[in-house]
C-alpha cells in the first residue's frame, strides 16, 4: 500500500496520458478511459496542482461509472487526497468504498494509514460528499484496488 501513496508517475507518461486526453477533448468527447487513464497519472505526480486536477477529473467519473468504476475512481480519490494530506477527505472516501466492499484489503489498509497520519496531528479540511454505486458494469482494464489484493 505504501507504494501506491508513494508511487510517483513518469514524466513520459504523464505527458502521453495528457496528450492522449487533450486529443480526445479535442475532438469533443473523451472517453471515461481515457479520462481515468490521465486522471490516475495526475494523481501520482509529485506536484499538488496536478493531484489536484487528477482529483477533479475522478471528482467527475464518479457518477458517470459503474459500480467496479466508480471503486477505483473513489480509491484513487483517497489516494490523492491522502497524497495531499487531507486526511478527512481522503477517511471519507475510503468509508464510503468500505461501505459497499467492506473485505477491501486495499482499502482497509489505506483506511489504517488514513487514521495513523490523522493521530499526528495533520489540520484536515471538510470532506466531501460521495455519491453510492449506481449499476453493475463489465471488468476495467486499468488496475484497480480489487477486494482479491
Amino acid at each position: 500500500m505504501e507504494s501506491v501513496l508513494s508511487e510517483v508517475v513518469a514524466v513520459e507518461d504523464l505527458l502521453r496520458f495528457e496528450k492522449k486526453y487533450n486529443a480526445e477533448l479535442s475532438g469533443g468527447t473523451v472517453s471515461k478511459g481515457t479520462q481515468f487513464e490521465y486522471a490516475w497519472c495526475l494523481v501520482r505526480s509529485k506536484y499538488n496542482d496536478d493531484i489536484r486536477k487528477g482529483i477533479v477529473l475522478l471528482e467527475d467519473l464518479v457518477p458517470r461509472g459503474c459500480k467496479e468504476e466508480q471503486r477505483d475512481y473513489v480509491f484513487y480519490l483517497a489516494v490523492a487526497n491522502y497524497r495531499l494530506k487531507e486526511y478527512e477527505q481522503a477517511l471519507k472516501y475510503i468509508r464510503g468504498l468500505l461501505k459497499t466492499e467492506p473485505t477491501n484489503t486495499q482499502a482497509l489498509e489505506l483506511e489504517k494509514l488514513i487514521d495513523k497520519a490523522m493521530q499526528k496531528g495533520e489540520p484536515p479540511p471538510p470532506p466531501p460528499e460521495i455519491q453510492a454505486p449506481s449499476q453493475p458494469c463489465p471488468p476495467l482494464s486499468q488496475p484497480g484496488p480489487s477486494a482479491s489484493l
